[in-house]
């Protein structure tokens, strides 16, 4: 009775949120009524293939949510109804790093550009491959013919080139299957391309009775074994942010980047990416005017014109900014070249407002960024326009055996008489100042990477790291020591050896699950 009660206020509950909540927050608050307890409870390959098929449901959700932003559930059934009469069964996202847990089957036509690490190609008998089937095709005159048209059989030549893409599909290995009876009433022949194959290739080579063959290759010589516990797959390459957070708890990790946990959005997040996005394009802006002006006063041409016309196509299309006053002594926006209300404009067009929780809170953040923004710009008025070398630059960085994948905010060319040119790295931060604006060296880890990065990647010489405090205006500045870097060195080592261990327990430190909001619940 307990059980059917608790039935009927769920029918009850959800029937009036279905009507004014969105699809992905009924989702996601479903989800935490105990069936994200029974998906973490199951061995690890069937959890990661539900939270899969989870995550493809609520990627679509938020596909439909942002071409439809006021649907409901019931308009959400009318649209996946639709999709379905129309034909449309929808699609998995493919994670070839799963390995071989997942077989793709495919056409080769479909598998152009793609890459796999073994492919097995079938049907290699003459009269299948190639096929004896030709599709009519329109007659093109050959005058009309600009290049040189293949000698031979047309058909048999695109078969072959149909046959050259299936076999550079493959990575590490390759793999022709063929038989002898397909139901027919005569023995099949090998396919042409296996022979021509031969003959061009020096290490492979066919037998005349390998059709015939008892081929044991694929059969273990050691009998049947247990099939070992499946491990979740861990990732190719890692970011700081993984390597932060399995420090501070493994199972959060594991439930983020490896399940990949559809998760309610933080309006913190929102409001740091308003942040960062805005001064993205505004440093851009203000870069490219910079060079603009330095090309024509050579009398050079404007090569940034087009992205410069991309960045005030935005301003442009700003609707509804509200005008705010400029810093005084700047109407003009004559000392960096960009008016402060440029600025703004960028900042509404970016403005995001999900995940918010009232309005209240909204407007009290809207507020904050436009104090901040304020103060970003009467700074950098009152001192020496940076000199921007490159924003938001991605980079790959080997450490060890292992590869970490980063992006910097923003690298400036230091002003120095000297002919030797050094960088600065500035990471902008939305968050507080650390206490007594001391660092320790785990704060200090994500721009000691970037200034590795910068040394090992790009070859420069780096002459200062700066976290920027957008919320307070202040900087920290410092240049990281040989001792930390390889420190910073030993520690990703470290962790990611501890990752592969596959030791995905919850942190033992209360202090942590205190403020995990996300998965205190589920370890």
């Amino acid at each position: 009775l307990t059980e059917i009660d608790k039935l009927r206020a769920w029918i009850s509950s959800y029937s009036e949120k279905a009507k004014q909540d969105k699809p992905t927050n009924l989702l996601l608050d479903w989800m935490n009524q105990g069936y994200m307890q029974y998906l973490t409870s199951l061995p690890d390959g069937e959890s990661q293939d539900q939270f899969r098929l989870l995550k493809a449901l609520y990627d679509h959700f938020k596909t439909i949510e942002k071409s439809v932003p006021d649907a409901r559930v019931h308009d959400m059934v009318d649209i996946l109804e639709q999709e379905i009469t129309s034909g449309d069964a929808g699609s998995l996202p493919i994670d070839a790093e799963l390995g071989p847990e997942m077989v793709k089957v495919m056409t080769v036509h479909s598998a152009k550009g793609l890459e796999f690490k073994y492919v097995f190609v079938g049907n290699l008998v003459d009269r299948r491959f190639p096929t004896i089937e030709r599709s009519e095709q329109i007659k093109i005159p050959d005058d009309l013919v600009k290049e040189v048209l293949p000698e031979g059989d047309i058909h048999i030549e695109e078969e072959r080139r149909l046959f050259y893409v299936a076999i550079t599909r493959a990575k590490n290995g390759l793999f022709f299957t063929s038989a002898e009876n397909y139901g027919g009433t005569q023995k099949k022949k090998l396919s042409r391309f296996l022979l021509e194959l031969a003959e061009v290739h020096p290490s492979f080579s066919v037998s005349k009775d390998i059709l015939g063959a008892d081929n044991k290759a694929f059969m273990s010589t050691r009998g049947f074994t247990q099939k070992k516990e499946f491990k979740v797959v861990l990732p190719r390459m890692f970011s700081f942010t993984q390597l932060k957070i399995f420090d501070e708890c493994p199972f959060a990790y594991k439930m983020q980047f490896l399940l990949k946990v559809p998760l309610p959005g933080k309006f913190v997040f929102s409001y740091g990416t308003t942040m960062h996005s805005t001064l993205q394009q505004f440093m851009q802006l203000i870069s490219q005017k910079s060079h603009s002006h330095q090309a024509d006063l050579f009398g050079g041409l404007n090569r940034h014109a087009e992205s410069i016309n991309q960045v005030q196509g935005m301003l442009d299309s700003a609707s509804n900014t509200e005008t705010l006053k400029q810093v005084q002594g700047d109407d003009s926006g004559a000392d960096i070249g960009v008016p402060l209300n440029d600025l703004f404009s960028l900042y509404e067009k970016n403005w995001l407002d999900d995940w918010y929780d009232d309005e209240h809170q909204k407007k009290k953040y809207k507020q904050k960024g436009k104090t901040a923004l304020k103060n970003f710009y009467t700074q950098l008025s009152e001192n020496t326009i940076p000199n921007v070398k490159a924003l938001e630059r991605s980079f790959k960085l080997r450490v060890g055996e292992y590869t970490i994948l980063g992006k910097m905010d923003r690298v400036d060319i230091c002003p120095s008489e000297k002919k030797d040119i050094s960088v600065r790295i500035v990471d902008y931060k939305t968050g507080s100042v650390p206490k007594n604006g001391k660092l320790s060296l785990a704060d200090k880890r994500q721009l000691l990477i970037y200034q590795i990065a910068a040394e090992e990647v790009f070859r420069e010489k780096v002459e200062k790291l700066i976290y920027y405090y957008l919320d307070q205006g202040e900087q920290i500045e410092f240049v990281g020591t040989e001792k930390e870097k390889q420190e910073v060195r030993e520690w990703i080592i470290e962790t990611i050896e501890k990752i592969k261990s596959h030791n995905f327990s919850v942190n033992p430190k209360q202090h942590f699950c205190d403020y995990c909001d996300e998965f205190r619940d589920f370890g």
